[in-house]
């Protein structure tokens, strides 16, 4: 049942994100560029509904994913679990609760996304040439913390930060699309168990 739970997240999260990506690209008075993809939930459009189930979606697949890798790694992958898990229940809110609301990402919980390359990165089984996606994992990590120190620090430039934000959601997502992959053809499981 693990291969399952992880090998969704190869497809959903990406194929999601860039169907919004280039759905938006024609979007009337919407500028992908200067627009967050939230603020399609506002509009009178066919997309305003997509863009609400797309992050649950998104969101109930990074849970399945982090379930599907504790379950994988025989109960070690715990942190990736636990990160996935809160990101994923506060993605599932930015489709809920719309753009505007405090509850739209719950708070800030989804900043919980940095958190779940991170901890795949630390907790994957250092079996056979595991440097590549301990390293990628890493640098989506540390990507996706620069992302939102950005945001925080109001350095995102205001004329360009629906483009800032579709860069970063197609790299996070893509992101689970190779760990799926990799996690599942690598061995991971049997290395696991054998620990």
């Amino acid at each position: 049942m693990y291969r399952y739970l992880v090998k969704q997240a190869a497809y959903l999260p990406f194929g999601l994100m860039l169907t919004i990506v280039l759905w938006a690209l024609f979007v009337p008075g919407y500028s992908s560029v200067a627009q967050h993809m939230s603020e399609l939930q506002l509009m009178s459009h066919p997309i305003a509904l997509v863009t609400r189930l797309v992050p649950i979606v998104f969101g109930l697949s990074a849970i399945a994913f982090g379930v599907g890798a504790l379950m994988m790694s025989g109960g070690a992958m715990r942190f990736t679990c636990a990160s996935a898990s809160v990101f994923g229940v506060a993605n599932v809110s930015n489709g809920v609760f719309v753009s505007g609301n405090p509850l739209h990402g719950l708070f800030g919980l989804a900043m919980f996304y940095v958190l779940v390359p991170a901890s795949f990165a630390a907790e994957f089984v250092r079996t056979g040439d595991a440097r590549r996606p301990v390293a990628i994992s890493l640098a989506v990590a540390f990507f996706g913390l620069f992302y939102l120190w950005l945001q925080f620090s109001n350095l995102d430039p205001h004329g360009y930060r629906g483009l800032t934000q579709r860069v970063f959601v197609l790299v996070l997502s893509g992101w689970y699309t190779y760990a799926a992959t990799h996690a599942l053809w690598s061995g991971y499981d049997k290395a696991a168990s054998n620990k």
